[in-house]
């Protein structure tokens, strides 16, 4: 999670770096052209870059993974089973608790696999969705990367950063 979120953190410093530094206000047809798409294409990067910050959110705050019983847990239930047996089943009494015992692992870790699996479908549709708002958000910040050269170019020497 931390690989995309710091891409999505990177892309907004370019933008708003662009932004701070685009030359705003010189004279011309071409340069009231070059502002309107600059600031369009601006806008639209930053939709997209929140939205994928939207999308990392998701797949984060919404899925929780489930896990087996700790090792206390299960030890203390072993014993729980020996002893019912013990008392109420006098013949096999450590093979009936084996077996209720392997019955209780195998339907933990079924439910646990089950959730999880669901979980981790879930988790990559979100990533899915802030990924292809990532390429849309490059291809919209690569536009914004020559509209901010072309304004570099036009500028007179004086005012160029």
């Amino acid at each position: 999670f931390a690989l995309p979120t710091g891409i999505v953190a990177g892309l907004f410093g370019m933008v708003g770096y662009y932004f701070t530094k685009f030359n705003f206000g010189l004279s011309g047809l071409w340069q009231e052209w070059l502002e309107s798409a600059f600031l369009f294409t601006a806008v639209v990067s930053v939709v997209l870059l929140l939205g994928a910050a939207y999308w990392l959110a998701r797949a984060v705050i919404g899925s929780e993974y489930e896990h087996l019983p700790g090792a206390e847990t299960m030890l203390q239930y072993w014993e729980e089973l020996e002893k019912w047996h013990a008392d109420n089943s006098p013949r096999h009494k450590t093979n009936l608790a084996r077996e209720d015992f392997d019955g209780f692992l195998v339907n933990a870790l079924a439910g646990c696999c089950q959730k999880n699996w669901k979980s981790n479908l879930y988790r990559s549709g979100e990533l899915y969705r802030a990924k292809r708002s990532v390429v849309w958000a490059l291809f919209a910040i690569a536009i914004l990367s020559i509209l901010y050269y072309m304004n570099f170019w036009l500028a007179p020497d004086t005012l160029r950063p």
